[in-house]
């Protein structure tokens, strides 16, 4: 055990600086973490643990959050390619990222007794790159699980187990609606309306799971949701109620939409 435990040290010790860049909405605290809500630190924070020659296998994670002084009570390899682990008074989901430079393991840690309802993999997802030729038919992803038994974490966090806790949104679970693959990638492109400029930056997921950055009159919204297609129709869930629905078309490397009133053209970016 002691063997190990100073070979990670040393390897994680050797590696180059590269700064975590955080999901949308959350808060960088540090060059390898973020947090979701900055009045309540302690409820949800990601950790990025740097491992030179790290290969993704659940026992090296284990003796990187012991040489990080964290040890898990349970750790558990999920099909999805994720890692769940429990800890005294945390959840925590954990996932590989390979690079060829700077190899390392995301952890969402979040308190067993806070009150915030997200899906882990999906956050997690958003920080990976996407696989090589998504979007122009060469590959296709494998989706992600939206947990076990309603549950995104796998485990029974509330007495109500009626109570849904998983991310889809209601116009993912409507019969018919799915999510194109042709669509999946970064998108980003620029129109003008009632002539301000008009800049979108979507990212869609093989999972249905959608970030959305709009910048218009020097302003920047951000929409963290979801989206599904149906003959023809995109459909946005930019929460707390908005639904943006309009045609799309792709040719190439190019995807055409509708949004706030305004055709646009966006260019796939990776």
């Amino acid at each position: 055990m002691r063997i190990p435990l100073i070979i990670i040290s040393l390897l994680m010790a050797s590696l180059p600086v590269f700064a975590l860049e955080p999901p949308a909405g959350w808060t960088s605290t540090g060059e390898h973490t973020a947090i979701r809500d900055p009045r309540n630190p302690n409820d949800a924070e990601i950790r990025e643990f740097m491992a030179n020659g790290a290969n993704g296998d659940p026992d090296e994670l284990r003796f990187i959050l012991m040489a990080a002084g964290l040890s898990p009570q349970k750790l558990e390899a999920q099909s999805t390619g994720s890692v769940h682990l429990v800890f005294a008074e945390k959840w925590a989901r954990a996932r590989f990222r390979p690079d060829p430079v700077a190899p390392s393991w995301l952890v969402l840690f979040v308190a067993k007794d806070a009150q915030i309802d997200l899906d882990p993999d999906a956050v997690l997802a958003s920080l990976l790159p996407l696989p090589a030729g998504i979007g122009n038919g060469q590959e296709r992803p494998t989706a992600l699980d939206s947990g076990r038994d309603g549950d995104p974490w796998g485990e029974q966090r509330q007495n109500d187990s009626q109570k849904s806790e998983g991310w889809l949104s209601d116009i993912q679970e409507t019969k018919g609606w799915s999510q194109d693959q042709a669509l999946v990638g970064k998108w980003e492109g620029s129109a003008f309306k009632i002539g301000e400029a008009l800049h979108l930056s979507l990212r869609l997921e093989s999972d249905g799971m959608m970030v959305l950055q709009v910048l218009e009159d020097g302003k920047t919204r951000v929409y963290d949701g979801n989206w599904a297609t149906l003959d023809g129709t995109l459909r946005l869930d930019l929460g707390d109620g908005q639904v943006s629905s309009s045609g799309y078309e792709v040719l190439v490397n190019s995807l055409k939409i509708r949004f706030d009133g305004v055709s646009i053209d966006l260019g796939l970016r990776r």
